[in-house]
């Protein structure tokens, strides 16, 4: 999805949702939106991601898929497909875990990384939790705090800005070449939209 962000972002952000409502298959089912959890990556993060992973060949998954998410990855899972006990399918990952409850699809991202996977994830920064300590200070390559609060998508409708700060996170296998090139990628993409970079490893 290329898109080209106004100022203000709102009317590019009202040309996506009509694109993509169009490209949505008819048979997928409406789902309620009924918690904070089911809010969803805007478009201008999302365009962010694919151009990061235009050179490794695409997005292959997101396991925290929803029908209504702007991500476009070959296999999407849904939370009523229990991502939890699919396969990771691919090389590529993409996620935005629950913000209610990140720490088991961080633990099972190990594995994929484990694999040869390559994964980019936006998560709530929250320093005093075991699960950022294990899984981001402990196991990400880089992460990126923006220089605005993001404004997430919940039903159709683009919010205020969220009252709590996000991340973008990278983690890498140990593949030294590709740690090296999506690092190199991550900081050039994400240092200059976003801002501030943090080196982990």
């Amino acid at each position: 999805m290329q898109l080209v962000t106004s100022p203000d972002g709102e009317d590019d952000f009202k040309g996506a949702i009509q694109r993509h409502q169009l490209a949505l298959p008819s048979v997928l089912p409406e789902y309620e939106q009924e918690t904070s959890d089911d809010s969803f990556t805007p478009p201008s993060e999302i365009e962010i991601m694919e151009r990061f992973f235009e050179p490794f060949g695409g997005l292959d998954c997101d396991p925290c898929w929803h029908p209504q998410s702007f991500v476009r990855p070959v296999r999407g899972i849904t939370r009523e497909e229990d991502s939890l006990t699919q396969e990771w399918p691919g090389r590529t990952l993409w996620m935005q875990p629950p913000y209610s409850d990140p720490g088991p699809f961080l633990r099972r991202l190990g594995d994929y990384l484990a694999a040869g996977g390559l994964a980019l994830g936006l998560v709530k920064c929250d320093f005093t939790t075991q699960w950022w300590d294990d899984y981001v200070w402990n196991m990400a390559k880089s992460v990126a705090y923006p220089k605005h609060r993001i404004r997430f998508v919940q039903g159709g409708t683009l919010k205020p800005g969220a009252p709590f700060l996000s991340a973008a996170v990278l983690w890498t296998p140990d593949d030294r070449a590709l740690r090296r090139d999506a690092s190199k990628r991550f900081s050039r993409l994400y240092g200059g939209s976003w801002g501030k970079i943090h080196k982990l490893g």
